[in-house]
């Protein structure tokens, strides 16, 4: 860790492979990772499946929004093929599993199946053509489904251990419960694990990780 933030070796920052100049990745506790960034180089193609690195994190996102300005490319992406987000069609179930539920939806939207911890059988099940196809997971699921790095969706508990290394606080909130830190591993940071120090402890709701040039800074929301 060197000054506020852990400092990356130029080049880390990547997207397909094109360097990144800043970058802000939303982990959330549930539903689908989010990431805002912009290319060092303009005219840049971010089309179809991307890898976004970012030190020890590789993501698996795809666009949804593409810019390019003052020569450089920015663009807004999401976990997974971006087909979560789709509207649906309409499809009406009696007396089926929810895995297989939305394995239709996985393979419809063209997303990864999910993997379901702990299956069930649905009396009746509709599918709203009005709907996007993550609607069948917050229907069936509620709140506890979410998106690995991989871009497959989880229906299992968060890992709730400890993050195991060094991390500084820099700064806290504590009206919103944010913690601004700078770590030291930034794939120990996920939605689920609880942290602690000296100075400051809690239970990770969300994380955010910015880039900004070669420095990354990790925020993090508690419950």
């Amino acid at each position: 860790m060197s000054g506020p933030y852990a400092s990356l070796s130029p080049g880390l920052g990547s997207l397909n492979p094109s360097l990144v100049l800043s970058a802000r990745l939303v982990l959330p506790f549930s539903g689908l990772p989010q990431l805002d960034l912009v290319l060092v180089d303009g005219g840049v193609e971010v089309t179809g499946p991307q890898t976004f690195v970012l030190d020890t994190i590789a993501v698996t996102c795809t666009a949804i929004r593409v810019l390019d300005e003052v020569g450089r490319t920015g663009a807004r992406l999401v976990g997974g093929r971006a087909g979560w987000r789709v509207q649906a069609t309409a499809k009406q179930y009696t007396n089926v599993l929810a895995s297989d539920v939305v394995s239709d939806a996985a393979i419809a939207a063209g997303e990864a199946v999910p993997v379901v911890a702990a299956d069930a059988t649905l009396p009746s099940y509709f599918r709203c053509a009005s709907d996007v196809w993550s609607t069948c997971l917050d229907d069936i699921f509620g709140d506890a489904w979410w998106m690995d790095l991989t871009g497959t969706v989880q229906t299992a508990a968060r890992d709730t251990s400890a993050v195991p290394s060094a991390f500084q606080c820099l700064r806290v909130d504590g009206a919103m419960g944010l913690y601004v830190l700078g770590v030291d591993v930034l794939a120990d940071w996920l939605p689920g694990r609880s942290f602690s120090n000296d100075v400051v402890s809690g239970t990770i709701s969300r994380v955010t990780h910015v880039l900004d040039g070669d420095s990354v800074r990790t925020e993090v929301l508690v419950g």
